[in-house]
């Protein structure tokens, strides 16, 4: 969890820091007004000053951001310090992502769309605007959408919108990294193809055992990536045990690329929650569970992606 005192602090610089700002702003209008223009201290003065007060203090989120991510960067000073840090700075980037990632998923259910493709008008657009995690390169993972051809499309094709979580399978058909990585960095054509696989999000509560090994699987993640994705399954071990059970019942069960995203109900980045993992007894697990096999490209086009 979040070291409250690390938040605290934190807060109190940043408005302390934007209280300064102002009154430094209002002090160099005032000077300029009274000894440079030579005219009162008049009402367009008083509303010139207000918007100044107003236009600063819209940026007080932003600097409380901008602040921990320095304090992390520049001064660790306890033991706990930096992982408190570090979890605050995650969490603020990847609060927006989960945010419109549970809405998506609650509203389409469980048996939700698992691969679709997309036509997206790229024509008189620089980028696409994806924003992507590769945490494990076999999986791009959209995290959000900045101005760009991916936003307007959006926008018009609600319905077909691309979303947090989705993770990119094809473009215009090719299914390599870098060439996708390529093709999004050149110059964009009139209209691209995006496939993507949408997760579904499942819950999982794995007990306590007493002769189970370690966890079972190999884990891909980063200090500031949001969970972790599961890169590799061994055939022993916490979850291989888990994993058998389920599929005796006929239930899901957890495979290579889903991605834990909560644990106990919180959301945590990739190094804070492999930890717990490694250290608690018991696992109550928020899994985003993708599609698995081979899945078509081109197949299957979204009607909303026509033009």
């Amino acid at each position: 969890m979040v070291n409250i005192t690390c938040i605290v602090i934190v807060v109190v610089i940043a408005f302390v820091m934007t209280i300064i700002v102002t009154v430094v702003i209002v002090s160099v209008i005032v000077i300029i007004y009274i000894y440079y223009i030579h005219i009162a201290f008049t009402t367009t003065t008083i509303i010139i000053t207000a918007a100044v007060v107003v236009f600063f203090w819209q940026f007080k989120v932003y600097s409380i951001h901008q602040i921990t991510l320095w304090l992390w960067l520049k001064f660790p000073v306890g033991p706990g310090s930096v992982d408190d840090l570090r979890m605050f700075a995650c969490l603020a980037s990847a609060d927006l992502a989960l945010s419109h990632c549970a809405t998506a998923l609650e509203s389409q259910g469980t048996e939700g769309i698992a691969s679709f493709t997309v036509a997206v008008p790229t024509k008189n657009f620089d980028t696409l605007g994806l924003l992507l995690e590769l945490t494990e390169t076999r999986a791009p993972t959209v995290l959000g959408m900045e101005e760009g051809a991916i936003q307007e499309f959006n926008k018009v094709y609600t319905a077909s919108g691309i979303r947090p979580f989705d993770v990119l399978l094809a473009l215009d058909g090719t299914q390599n990294w870098e060439t996708m990585q390529k093709k999004m960095t050149s110059k964009l054509p009139d209209k691209m193809f995006l496939t993507f696989n949408r997760p579904r999000k499942i819950q999982v509560v794995v007990e306590e055992t007493h002769d189970i090994g370690d966890m079972g699987m190999t884990l891909a993640y980063t200090d500031k990536s949001v969970g972790v994705v599961i890169q590799e399954l061994n055939d022993s071990g916490r979850m291989a045990k888990w994993n058998t059970k389920r599929k005796n019942h006929g239930h899901d069960a957890i495979e290579v690329m889903d991605r834990i995203i909560e644990f106990d109900g919180e959301a945590y980045c990739g190094t804070d929650l492999a930890k717990l993992l490694e250290e608690k007894k018991i696992w109550r697990l928020t899994v985003l569970k993708y599609a698995q096999g081979e899945i078509p490209v081109l197949e299957g086009l979204s009607r909303g992606g026509f033009c």
